[in-house]
């Protein structure tokens, strides 16, 4: 078996690969594929990533042909920041980009959190509630991945976040 790749079986018995890496003693996901090979040239470009901080997160999301957006973005903030998140989030000095594809990127400071029209405009949703962020969209149009992550209660992470970029600052 090839490094960084584990097989696995379906529930229907169908073989597949699922790439993993280890950094900073975090296991880390890479997600699943067909065959050993694509599974292995996501943990080497993973490893790449993680090992050489030359490649910036620009130039990674716009390179890979193996990783998800998402898990570039998250690989590049752990090595940068030295900060495991899951999401697609990567901290910046005195604010962070919430990235909602490659080439939809948000910024926020901790002015934004204490702004609910500022929030509504960022994510295109209105009729914000309450801490769980029950939205529904506005009238402009907005993508169902940021109506969701608005739904999912992203507030209270954000709010965490951006104290943590203040510390560091």
């Amino acid at each position: 078996m090839l490094p960084g790749v584990y097989p696995a079986k379906r529930k229907d018995g169908t073989p597949y690969f699922r790439a993993g890496i280890h950094y900073k003693n975090k296991h880390i996901s890479l997600g699943s594929y067909t065959e050993e090979s694509l599974a292995h040239n996501a943990y080497s470009q993973a490893d790449s990533l993680l090992h050489d901080s030359g490649i910036s997160l620009e130039t990674a999301l716009f390179s890979s042909q193996f990783l998800s957006f998402e898990k570039i973005v998250v690989l590049c903030n752990f090595r940068d920041n030295g900060m495991y998140i899951k999401t697609p989030i990567y901290l910046r000095r005195n604010y962070f980009s919430y990235y909602f594809s490659k080439n939809e990127e948000y910024k926020f400071d901790i002015d934004d959190l204490f702004s609910i029209p500022s929030i509504r405009s960022y994510a295109g949703v209105d009729g914000c509630l309450s801490m769980n962020m029950e939205c529904r969209p506005a009238s402009s149009p907005a993508t169902a991945s940021q109506a969701m992550v608005f739904r999912a209660g992203i507030l209270p992470l954000l709010t965490v976040i951006l104290l943590i970029c203040a510390i560091l600052t």
